[in-house]
């Protein structure tokens, strides 16, 4: 079977991406965490402030996940849904410059989080929407027909 290409929209600013349909069956996930420390590299609590709070909840006919990213702007953030996963990319980046007579001082730094959520039910990866407001990510979806 050919793979189908990932269809693109923007939901306002933010980019949700539709995932090819993978059957239902929980799926292996990785901690970000041990793998990082293994190799020596700072862990998701020291890069990101600690894990980002994802809730996700099921309200009748749709899905809801709430993710806080406090600092992180609609433009650093990517979604990728399938019927039962939803994939969230998000990036930060903070700076400090200062320029006083003879002295030049510029810091700058890049933090990224990357999330697999397992939804409870298959959903409509079309219906998908998107909204960032007060660092909050608000992540909804119709669910698929049983």
């Amino acid at each position: 079977m050919a793979k189908q290409p990932k269809k693109t929209r923007n939901d306002d600013k933010i980019r949700i991406r539709e995932k090819e349909q993978q059957p239902e069956q929980p799926q292996l996930q990785l901690s970000w965490i041990q793998p990082m420390q293994l190799f020596g590299l700072p862990s998701i609590e020291n890069v990101f402030g600690g894990m980002p709070k994802t809730d996700v909840m099921d309200k009748g006919n749709i899905i809801e996940v709430r993710v806080d990213l406090p600092g992180v702007q609609e433009k650093d953030i990517d979604l990728e849904v399938s019927n039962q996963t939803i994939r969230i990319t998000a990036s930060r980046s903070d700076g400090t410059e200062q320029n006083t007579a003879g002295y030049y001082y510029k810091e700058s730094s890049t933090m990224g989080y990357q999330r697999l959520v397992t939804l409870p039910q298959p959903i409509v990866p079309k219906s998908a929407k998107a909204n960032l407001e007060n660092g909050i990510l608000e992540i909804i979806a119709r669910k698929a027909a049983a």
